[in-house]
């Protein structure tokens, strides 16, 4: 088989139409705010910075209040039974060190021991 054989059907090359936010969330099974904070959140610039050593990202005040507001957002504001659309929202919203403290830090379940 030749490649000019792989492109003599043209009907495969067909444009779709372009579609609007609300067409897209609809086949996505979400709503276009959501769509949009995907976009933001795929966007979003990650600065190659190791929170876990406060020298590195403390330049002003204590290394201390940045952990400690951090996790207070967590705890406070986190989405925990909210869509995916409020919870890319928060992390949209949230500085770096908040996202590094919920992504590797605050603890995700809770544990239990058998005796």
């Amino acid at each position: 088989m030749s490649l000019k054989d792989l492109f003599k059907n043209r009907e495969s090359f067909k444009v779709s139409p372009l579609k609007s936010s609300d067409d897209v969330a609809r086949e996505v099974g979400e709503s276009s705010k959501f769509i949009e904070h995907f976009r933001k959140d795929r966007d979003r610039y990650l600065p190659p910075v190791d929170y876990a050593k406060p020298a590195n990202f403390a330049r002003y005040g204590l290394a201390e209040k940045y952990y400690e507001d951090a996790i207070s957002r967590v705890y406070l504001n986190y989405p925990y039974d909210g869509s995916h659309r409020e919870k890319l929202e928060w992390h949209n919203s949230s500085s770096y060190i908040d996202n590094y403290i919920f992504e590797r830090e605050y603890p995700r379940t809770t544990g239990y021991i058998i005796f």
